[in-house]
């Protein structure tokens, strides 16, 4: 009967060969990622940058007794 597991005719899709890149998980993690990135990459430049210390600079310490 064809259909059953060991039946030749019943062939395992071969990830090597066949198959598109766009149906694998790997791929549209990826994209996801470069996705998001480049949103909170845009929101950053728009907002005008990360406001804090310049070339090193900090507060002065103010120390109360």
């Amino acid at each position: 009967m064809a259909g059953r597991p060991g039946d030749p005719r019943v062939r395992a899709r071969d990830r090597t060969h066949g198959g598109s890149v766009f149906e694998t998980w790997w791929f549209w993690t990826i994209v996801g990622v470069v996705v998001v990135g480049t949103a909170i990459g845009i929101g950053v430049a728009a907002s005008g940058g990360v406001e804090g210390p310049v070339n090193g600079d900090t507060m002065p310490a103010v120390l109360t007794f």
